[in-house]
């Protein structure tokens, strides 16, 4: 039940990122003094870095263990998160942006590797269900808190937030994350046994 718990969490966290500073995305034009297509570039290159790091945590998980892996990319959404907070320019900013996206795809892929691992194939799936729904219930819901945090607090206190709940996630996958996937069953990761098993899946009906 805990286990379930953290893994909801993480996968919402990892939305919540994504979306939290999309409300003050106008205002960053003028505080920076650039121009709309850069502060685009906090959004497209997270959803850019959001999307191929999830293609690589699923096998670097299987070759190196998926509590330490959560970890080191946990700590680097929380670097990111405060370094965005503290930001003196959008490139800065954009930089953070990618830092929090390398940590966060982490929190969407391994949650549901973890409860395969966990729960096994009866239970699975209903595990995973729940980390869906988590993730859909964040994504509706954190651009209306980040709105409110950045017309109350601003839009640095919304990084500092999530480095905040980085740091929370760490500590609690650090004392209460036990390693699912253990050293017997891992197994190397090659660029070409990846290649093969993605062609398997284009192939598969």
């Amino acid at each position: 039940r805990y286990t379930l718990m953290l893994l909801l969490t993480l996968n919402a966290v990892s939305i919540v990122a994504m979306q939290f500073i999309v409300p003050a995305m106008p205002s960053l034009v003028s505080e920076f003094a650039t121009t709309p297509a850069m502060v685009q570039l906090t959004l497209t290159l997270f959803m850019l870095g959001y999307a191929v790091f999830q293609i690589a945590y699923g096998p670097l998980s299987d070759r190196f263990g998926r509590k330490g892996l959560l970890l080191w990319a946990t700590a680097v959404f929380v670097f990111g998160s405060f370094l965005g907070a503290v930001a003196p320019n959008i490139e800065v900013l954009i930089l953070a942006r990618v830092l929090q996206s390398v940590g966060a795809a982490a929190g969407f892929v391994l949650p549901p590797a973890v409860a395969r691992d966990v729960y096994g194939h009866a239970g699975a799936p209903r595990a995973i269900g729940w980390i869906s729904i988590s993730a859909g219930i964040a994504a509706v819901i954190s651009p209306y808190i980040g709105g409110l945090v950045h017309e109350t607090a601003g839009w640095r206190w919304g990084m500092g937030l999530n480095g905040a709940l980085g740091i929370a996630i760490l500590m609690a996958c650090w004392l209460f994350l036990t390693e699912s996937h253990p050293t017997a069953l891992r197994r190397a990761v090659g660029v070409a046994g990846l290649a093969r098993g993605y062609a398997a899946l284009a192939r598969s009906q």
